[in-house]
């Protein structure tokens, strides 16, 4: 689990850190693992406290997945939080040995350049700032375009998405 904390400048809260199985210095948000019978929610608020000292507005579970089904189980849950506060100082200063701003429009540079640590981060950040470019609805919700969207069967008959350039257009996958 990880949460994306961004700010009201589209800025995301992360940590300089040191990760010694891969032994390398670089960005994450943060994030821990889910404790049993816990709410993945009440976890993301903790681990952010714990790790940050920082408080978080409203959550959305922003992505839900699985990062190397083929070799290992492993979910992911990545939270989007907004407003976030310091509220206290990190309880855990191995885990927030350097915290900083990143404005989400460097994303792309971070990735290309081995900075972000972790699948979570990186497909936090992605999604986070692809949300946050969408357009408000006219009643302030958010909406998904479903249109245009149709199941699909690959070569080795798995589903998949594919969005039609418009609508009534055969849409395959090579």
């Amino acid at each position: 689990m990880t949460v994306i904390a961004v700010d009201d400048h589209a800025r995301v809260l992360l940590m300089r850190r040191h990760r010694w199985i891969v032994d390398t210095i670089g960005l994450e948000s943060p994030g821990g693992i889910v404790d049993d019978g816990e709410d993945p929610h009440a976890c993301a608020r903790r681990e952010l406290l714990e790790e940050t000292g920082f408080e978080i507005g409203p959550l959305e579970l922003i992505a839900d997945l699985e990062p190397m089904p083929g070799l290992v189980h492993t979910r992911h849950l990545v939270f989007l939080g907004r407003d976030p506060r310091q509220a206290a100082e990190p309880t855990d200063g191995e885990e927030a040995s350097q915290l900083m701003w990143i404005p989400l429009s460097h994303t792309a540079d971070l990735l290309a350049h081995g900075e972000l640590l972790g699948t979570g981060t990186a497909v936090g950040m992605l999604t986070a700032a692809a949300i946050l470019a969408r357009p408000v609805a006219a009643d302030s919700e958010r909406s998904r375009d479903t249109t245009n969207t149709e199941l699909v069967t690959t070569r080795k008959s798995s589903p998949a998405l594919v969005r039609s350039s418009s609508p009534g257009t055969d849409s395959s996958v090579r």
